[in-house]
């Protein structure tokens, strides 16, 4: 069985102009990253089937890097500088986001993976292993978000190599004015769009068996992405997912 690779996109000092980003103080983002990397170090240290790559695009790579340590010089642990970010201030943070995942592609080599995960740089997971073991032949997971769209949430999604570089490579623009082919409100949807595309091409796209419990704070709210309350309610309702699903949807995740 092939490996997984964990990709994280961290920006630590975004532009003040950057769209809907609140949580914008060099030192607090810094701080969120180095929570999440050492969170994701444990993580593929005690996997030993996942790589992780730590991407960043704001020329703060060395501060990622000095406080990894030692671990950086393991072989399942990677980092990739990345372009500095303009294209924030014109297409909001989905499109600096994209161009970094389109940047992850000259980092590894797409043969040695099965499967590649997108992480955003400052998550943490509760149940990372009941999510990232989710995968049962999909060509792409993501968590299915209940809004009238029916929207991908972006946060955290995986797919085979052989669909993230079409993903990752294609010219897309973020507008959130009029909608035009190959423009885009926001990764959501952008992600969505792509896979239902897929699906209709015959690949498999399903959701996660339990619905991802994130434990960081929303750069662009500046709050918890989800509550202690949400927290609480998704331990009770995670184990009864599937058969929720099946009622809502009338198929399984």
């Amino acid at each position: 069985m092939k490996r997984s690779l964990i990709v994280l996109t961290c920006t630590v000092n975004p532009s003040t102009d950057v769209y809907q980003t609140r949580r914008f103080e060099n030192d607090l983002r810094l701080r969120d990253y180095k929570k999440s990397i050492e969170f994701w170090i444990r993580f593929v240290r005690r996997n030993k089937k996942f790589d992780l790559l730590i991407l960043e695009n704001s020329s703060s790579i060395s501060k990622l890097q000095d406080y990894v340590g030692e671990y950086k010089s393991f072989t399942n642990i990677k980092f990739g500088e990345c372009q500095a970010d303009e294209i924030s201030q014109r297409q909001g943070i989905s499109g600096g986001e994209l161009r970094m995942l389109k940047e992850s592609n000259d980092f590894f080599n797409h043969k040695d993976y099965g499967f590649v995960w997108k992480v955003t740089g400052r998550s943490r997971i509760a149940n990372v292993r009941q999510v990232f073991y989710s995968n049962n032949g999909a060509e792409i997971l993501a968590d299915r978000v209940f809004v009238p769209r029916h929207a991908l949430n972006s946060r955290i999604f995986g797919m085979s190599p052989e669909l993230w570089e079409e993903f990752t490579t294609r010219n897309i623009i973020f507008d959130e004015g009029d909608i035009k082919p190959g423009h885009f409100e926001s990764m959501e949807h952008y992600l969505t769009t792509f896979a239902l595309e897929m699906e209709f091409k015959g690949f498999r796209q399903k959701s996660f068996l339990k619905t991802p419990i994130f434990l960081e704070f929303s750069g662009s709210k500046n709050k918890r992405v989800d509550s202690i309350k949400r927290r609480f309610l998704l331990v009770l309702l995670n184990p009864i997912r599937p058969l929720l699903i099946r009622l809502l949807l009338g198929s399984t995740p």
